[in-house]
């Protein structure tokens, strides 16, 4: 392992800090190693669309919203071959949380996760895109 010296502001050092607290990293050095690995990661995936990719989609909405359950079933069964899988969770009278997998070329599977959680009746959605290839990134 190589050591490398950093300068940093102090307000930056201290919102880093607090990070590592709310974390639970036991050294900065394990934290600056997995936000580097994560930037690194995220370019990657960005410089090569076609590249594949995991992706978790997690969205809440109003199953009452008119035709909007049938919306996103029909989305889901015409990207089946990047759907890995699918969790419905019931959250009260009127709301439905849903968790889906996608494997897939990066392009698709972001622009997938985009068409749905910008329906309408959908209050809430987060996109988690993760690399494929886990080696790629130790080798020189």
């Amino acid at each position: 392992m190589e050591r490398v010296t950093l300068s940093i502001e102090k307000e930056l050092l201290k919102a880093f800090d607090e990070l590592i607290e709310e974390r639970g990293y036991p050294t900065r050095s394990e934290a600056m190693r997995d936000l580097l690995r994560e930037k690194i990661q995220e370019l990657r995936l960005q410089r090569q669309p076609s590249a594949d990719c995991l992706a978790s989609v997690s969205y809440i909405y109003q199953h009452h919203q008119r035709d909007l359950t049938e919306r996103l079933i029909t989305m889901q069964h015409a990207v089946g071959d990047i759907v890995m899988m699918n969790s419905h969770i019931h959250l009260d009278s009127s709301h439905c949380m849903e968790n889906l997998v996608l494997k897939g070329p990066t392009a698709r599977v972001q622009q997938t996760a985009n068409q749905i959680i910008v329906q309408r009746g959908v209050q809430y959605g987060h996109i988690a895109i993760m690399p494929t290839a886990f080696t790629s990134l130790y080798q020189k």
